[in-house]
């Protein structure tokens, strides 16, 4: 699963068109990604989206940023946890 091996034979111009697309896709989500599909069926560009030439560089990027954005969150919660500061208890007076 090396997105650099799966990219080799890919022109430089199809794959910067797969990395960007699966950036897009990895930020956007699934239902972005059926709209790209659906506006692109017909179109040779995109043709990694259904399985045509570099579809399994474009699945490997995707993962790779898929997981890259996951561990981003989890990274910055982690983050913002650690930053935060328990608020002061006050006693209640009578």
């Amino acid at each position: 699963n090396n997105p650099t091996a799966a990219g080799a034979g890919l022109s430089p111009d199809l794959k910067k068109r797969i990395e960007i697309m699966a950036d897009h896709i990895a930020r956007n989500g699934t239902e972005f990604e059926n709209t790209v599909r659906q506006k692109n069926t017909n179109n040779p560009q995109f043709a990694f989206l259904y399985s045509g030439e570099g579809s399994e560089y474009y699945n490997q990027v995707l993962s790779a940023h898929r997981a890259g954005s996951a561990a981003l969150e989890e990274a910055d919660l982690v983050e913002l946890l650690r930053k935060w500061r328990e608020p002061p208890v006050y006693g209640l007076s009578a």
